[in-house]
């Protein structure tokens, strides 16, 4: 897939930001449109390895509370999807 204009500036947020308009949200909507189900496990994947990246990094003194921070951005990223499509999240 190519993608034009593909040059990454700013700070570390910046550049996440960047990664995800221009390619990661590209591919995405590629995979959707021939097989929506594999587009939903490459969201999954993508988000398991961004995880994965963030451990691997992570002093081990520091890890429960990163994943209690992960946790607490996962919640709210759901119940905000939620309430995009106006359902109740529990």
């Amino acid at each position: 897939m190519e993608i034009d204009g593909f040059k990454l500036e700013g700070d570390a947020k910046d550049i996440a930001e960047q990664i995800f308009q221009k390619l990661v949200s590209k591919v995405y909507e590629d995979i959707k449109a021939t097989d929506p189900a594999k587009a939903s496990e490459f969201a999954f994947c993508m988000a398991g390895n961004a995880i994965g990246c963030l451990f691997s990094v992570t002093k081990p003194a520091k890890v429960q509370k990163v994943k209690g921070l992960l946790i607490q951005c996962t919640d709210h990223m759901a119940i905000q999807a939620m309430q995009k499509r106006k359902t109740k999240f529990s």
